[in-house]
């Protein structure tokens, strides 16, 4: 059974919210005692439920708990506006590579195709393999030589995310006549 923030709310208390917040501090007296049960967002469960010797500690500790969540939702603001201000360090030409596996290493390439805006069209590209041992080696991509469909990820940095287990982030170092150049890509199988 799943409970819901209403049976968390003590009978009878008095609701305080934060207006620069989504944080709340229900406020109620039993037999002379104080106390408060202090929610925020979407929350079912209370951040805490205290009893208090006086109104004056239980004020005290809600307006902490305000405060708290003003931080948090200060940072999350900064974070994005970061995020925002960051510049995009991925363009048309250059290859991103992909590193993943368990008990091998994984290796793909993708070729950016076109940026619009925040978001990448990408391709897969070939590679060029040699085994160098025993299950192990290494390989380069071949520039414009495309093995999947384009596909459109938004970009994150100097990457993009591939799918849920593969991120993928620059592998060209320069570009030499308007080709990526960069260093080998190691790569393990299973055995």
């Amino acid at each position: 059974m799943k409970f819901t923030r209403e049976f968390y709310i003590p009978k009878g208390s008095v609701k305080v919210a934060d207006k620069a917040t989504n944080a709340v501090v229900y406020v109620y007296e039993q037999a002379g005692v104080f106390y408060a049960a202090a929610f925020h967002g979407k929350a079912a469960k209370p951040d805490w439920h205290f009893r208090f010797k006086t109104a004056g500690e239980r004020e005290k500790r809600a307006s902490e708990h305000f405060a708290t969540w003003r931080r948090v939702a200060e940072t999350k603001a900064q974070r994005r506006a970061d995020a925002k201000a960051k510049p995009i360090a991925i363009e048309a030409g250059d290859i991103l590579q992909t590193c993943w596996g368990y008990d091998q290493t994984n290796r793909e390439f993708f070729q950016v195709i076109e940026v619009k805006g925040c978001f990448a069209i990408l391709r897969e590209v070939a590679q060029a393999s040699e085994e160098t041992g025993f299950t192990t080696g290494d390989c380069v991509p071949q520039s414009d030589t495309f093995i999947g469909e384009p596909i459109r990820r938004r970009i994150n940095g100097d990457g993009v995310k591939i799918d849920d287990c593969r991120r993928a982030w620059k592998w060209n170092t320069a570009k030499v006549a308007g080709v990526a150049i960069g260093p080998k890509a190691r790569w393990s199988a299973y055995a």
